[in-house]
């Protein structure tokens, strides 16, 4: 039935709710950490975990809120494994364009035609239309059944013998790569933003430019991705393939930016009327979008793949995609942790990218020797390649 309607509408109008309470505990935030930095001496470092675990506090909630409404929506769509890759994939793909738009809206007009908390205020208001409109779904629904039967049809189990999931020791490989891949991937994101700021500038909008291209390319892989998993016999190897191009095409992105930027940066000096902030903005945009697009293409294509390859049964499917999303954003979170504080301190941004490619084509080559169904020869040749084109640019 429409259960998930339900569900979803809940979430939604907790996250409406969350939003007009964020500006009171943002305030809070910020006097405890005014009172703590002026009661002890702490370093620069210890400072930057305190305002880290307060500033996770704050968001703990409306982050799982948010964490929960792809899985859910998609329990309401799935109905066969068959289609399971084009569904994770185009639902996953719209709820990240509309990230990127979000992104757009609140960096480059919202904040600055309303300010933080109207414009917090406004995301409020949308959430909780979205939860009306949902809820107002699910009762038609539920008023629409007949006692004993659904709204939709029920998933037809022996359609889905065509494709047998991989077993289950090889579904949990998957997992802990997705989990990999989600630390390579946020740990990437804290290096590009690092180095792309000293191109840019220290600003919201380059923040918001680099967040967009981030986000644009995770949308575009699993879009592409969408139109190509089902039927595929071979997803662990091509997991591995996309994990090793990832790390490839990361470590590329560094004379890429060595090289481009300057050119970039004489281009917007000497031709970019500064009277015209849309032309500068847009070409900062292209010159983001120059290092990270390939390496975030690939890298929003491992999400629908990994669920399509750990979810067993279509009547787990929303089990399956939240453990999938929540080893993935843990993964995330750990990389974000790990580069911001450990790896940039250490060994800087370039060394520091480069370990975290090589990280991501290992897992990439353990991934593609454990497909079962991929030729010997094959995984040999692709591995070869592989470790000859990171060497070549690593």
């Amino acid at each position: 039935g429409g259960e998930p309607l339900k569900v979803y509408a809940l979430l939604e109008g907790g996250l409406g709710v969350f939003a007009f309470l964020m500006p009171l505990f943002l305030a809070g935030l910020n006097e405890a950490f005014v009172f703590i930095s002026r009661e002890w001496d702490f370093g620069f470092y210890t400072l930057s975990l305190i305002r880290f675990a307060l500033s996770f506090l704050v968001l703990l909630i409306p982050a799982t809120l948010m964490g929960g409404t792809l899985p859910v929506i998609l329990k309401y769509f799935v109905q066969k494994r068959e289609s399971l890759g084009r569904n994770v994939g185009s639902l996953y793909a719209v709820n990240t364009f509309g990230a990127v738009v979000g992104t757009v809206s609140a960096g480059f007009f919202l904040i600055l035609l309303l300010g933080v908390r109207e414009a917090a205020y406004l995301a409020g208001g949308v959430n909780l239309l979205i939860a009306a409109a949902m809820f107002l779904l699910y009762r038609r629904l539920s008023v629409g059944e007949e006692p004993g039967e659904g709204t939709r049809p029920p998933p037809e189990p022996e359609t889905e013998g065509r494709l047998e999931p991989l077993s289950p020791g090889l579904a949990r490989l998957a997992l802990w790569a997705i989990g990999i891949s989600g630390f390579c991937a946020l740990a990437l994101e804290v290096f590009w933003t690092r180095g792309l700021v000293f191109f840019l500038d220290n600003s919201t909008h380059a923040f918001t430019t680099i967040l967009t291209g981030f986000l644009l390319g995770i949308a575009l892989g699993s879009t592409a991705i969408a139109r190509w998993i089902d039927g595929r016999t071979r997803l662990l190897g091509w997991l591995g393939v996309i994990e090793i191009l990832i790390g490839v095409s990361a470590v590329l992105a560094i004379p890429i930016l060595n090289r481009s930027t300057p050119v970039i940066q004489g281009l917007i000096r000497t031709s970019i009327d500064p009277t015209l902030p849309w032309r500068w903005m847009g070409m900062r945009f292209v010159t983001t979008l120059t290092v990270i697009l390939v390496p975030t293409i690939l890298i929003g294509a491992t999400f629908p793949l990994v669920t399509k390859i750990y979810t067993r049964s279509v009547a787990r499917v929303g089990t399956s995609l939240g453990t999938v999303y929540s080893v993935n954003t843990l993964g995330g979170v750990l990389g974000s942790v790990i580069a911001g504080f450990l790896l940039i301190p250490t060994i800087g941004i370039q060394r520091g990218i480069v370990l975290v490619a090589a990280m991501a084509v290992v897992l990439g080559a353990v991934l593609l020797f454990s497909d079962p169904v991929m030729e010997r020869k094959s995984k040999i040749v692709m591995a070869i390649g592989s470790v000859v084109l990171f060497g070549a640019f690593g």
